[in-house]
């Protein structure tokens, strides 16, 4: 495997974890974590600072990668950036290079390229960052295993079938997810930790534009 796929799998298990069918209502949730969520998902802007380790038995030693996540709960956009990588951008579904025009991404990179379930995709990652209460009542059974820690475990044998264990920590000023660890029934494990947390304030439009929009845009000018 090489680095650039694994860095992708990555990535795309971090989106997919968490996928699952079926209705739920937030009223599901232990109270604590319901609480929380309620608080959280009126903001209709995170970005954030993150620190990822991921472990693995292929790995002699933890990879370790920072970053940037921004996301966008108007439209479920979110921008992924590593420090000394590449940036993702998901938008509507599918994933695209950020920050790049048309010409720039190539043709498959201008059209963007999608994965299994990725319709649940917005959902999902409301659930994971901003803990919208519906999404999280969709995805997970919950208990609360300390103050602010919360265990999640999918519902769907798809999901079970990536994950066994997914633990949230929330906390902070502003309220926000601080810590998400993930746990494969391989026996590697990727752990998220966030800092420098902003919520609620105005994103750059053009940060989440896709290639083609950027090319539009700039046409325009």
């Amino acid at each position: 495997m090489t680095a650039k796929s694994l860095l992708r799998r990555t990535f795309f298990a971090l989106l997919l974890s968490l996928v699952m069918t079926g209705p739920a209502t937030a009223g599901e949730l232990p109270p604590e974590l319901l609480a929380a969520a309620t608080r959280l998902s009126s903001h209709d802007t995170v970005r954030a600072r993150f620190e990822q380790t991921k472990s693995s038995v292929l790995f002699m030693e933890d990879v370790v990668r920072t970053g940037t996540l921004a996301l966008r709960r108007t439209d479920g956009r979110l921008l992924w950036t590593y420090d000394d990588g590449p940036s993702f951008l998901m938008a509507d579904g599918r994933f695209y290079p950020a920050g790049k025009s048309a010409a720039e991404a190539g043709k498959d990179g201008a059209s963007g390229f999608s994965m299994p379930g990725a319709g649940h995709m917005t959902s999902v990652l409301q659930a994971v960052f901003t803990l919208d209460p519906d999404a999280l009542a969709a995805h997970f059974n919950a208990r609360v295993t300390e103050p602010g820690t919360f265990e999640l475990t999918p519902k769907d044998a798809a999901a079970k079938g990536l994950f066994k264990l997914v633990t949230l920590t929330v906390g902070g000023e502003p309220l926000a997810v601080t810590r998400t660890a993930m746990d494969e029934p391989t026996g590697d494990s990727t752990v998220i930790a966030f800092s420098e947390v902003d919520v609620g304030s105005a994103l750059p439009p053009e940060h989440f534009m896709t290639p083609a929009e950027r090319t539009a845009s700039e046409g325009k000018k």
